[in-house]
């Protein structure tokens, strides 16, 4: 505070430039030569705040919130208070009213929308809020905590069945259309034949195994005989043969004998 003039008539003009708002006492002195009288004094400054909450708001990139902002009157200033914000980063400000009134009774409450867009990177970012009443100026700081936006999970794709699964499905779903019997029988007779048929073979590929083993274990047995023993063993079949051969010589004789003398 600076004493801009004074006058014989007792006016006291002084200039306030710290913007100090509140009652201040002020003592003033008149001096001629060794003559010296004061005068004390009580000024009173009005002014009015502005501030933000919460401090810092936290919103996540893409999406929006509310930051309150309120305006206070100090030592009885009222009147119009325009509002502005300084956009200094990319976020998206509404203030929603370009300006409010303020009144000694009560601060006015202002509710501020703030949206962050999408493409925005995680961090702080910092806005001021500039509200004006005649000469006065005051700021409410905007501090925002942008977040990372959460990962987008892609929707749950539908399990694959199992051809037997969709096999069994197909069978139910013709039983209950009325089908299921011949579905039924066809599968049944188709496993069946599947069978037998397996069956068969196996049965055939083991008698041949067996006969196969017998005869090269029969060879192998006949091939081990010392050679005086098989081929005592091949004259014996020998004259089998011809003992057979013959005792059939004599039944034919003895026939054609018995055919003559009946004849006689």
């Amino acid at each position: 505070m600076t004493l801009r003039s004074a006058s014989s008539s007792g006016t006291v003009i002084l200039d306030v430039t710290d913007g100090v708002a509140e009652n201040v006492p002020v003592t003033i002195t008149a001096t001629i030569g060794s003559l010296s009288h004061s005068a004390s004094a009580s000024f009173g400054f009005t002014d009015f705040t502005a501030s933000a909450s919460p401090v810092p708001l936290v919103i996540q990139a893409g999406q929006s919130a509310t930051s309150t902002i309120t305006i206070a009157s100090v030592n009885g200033f009222s009147g119009n208070v325009s509002l502005s914000v300084s956009n200094t980063t990319k976020l998206d400000i509404d203030l929603n009213q370009s300006s409010v009134v303020l009144s000694t009774a009560a601060p006015t409450i202002l509710p501020v929308t703030i949206t962050v867009p999408a493409d925005t990177a995680p961090g702080s970012y910092v806005e001021s809020l500039n509200a004006t009443g005649g000469p006065i100026t005051s700021s409410a700081t905007l501090i925002v905590q942008v977040t990372a936006p959460e990962p987008s999970n892609p929707p749950p794709s539908s399990p694959q069945k199992a051809p037997s699964a969709c096999l069994l499905c197909s069978v139910l779903q013709a039983v209950e259309t009325g089908w299921g019997l011949l579905v039924t029988s066809i599968l049944v007779g188709f496993a069946l034949g599947w069978a037998t048929l397996a069956l068969g073979a196996r049965v055939r590929r083991s008698e041949a195994h067996r006969i196969k083993h017998l005869q090269s274990h029969d060879n192998r047995g006949t091939n081990r005989l010392p050679r005086w023993l098989r081929r005592a063993r091949s004259s014996q079949r020998t004259r089998g043969r011809e003992d057979r051969w013959s005792r059939q010589e004599k039944r034919s004789d003895f026939g054609a004998a018995n055919s003559i003398h009946q004849g006689h």
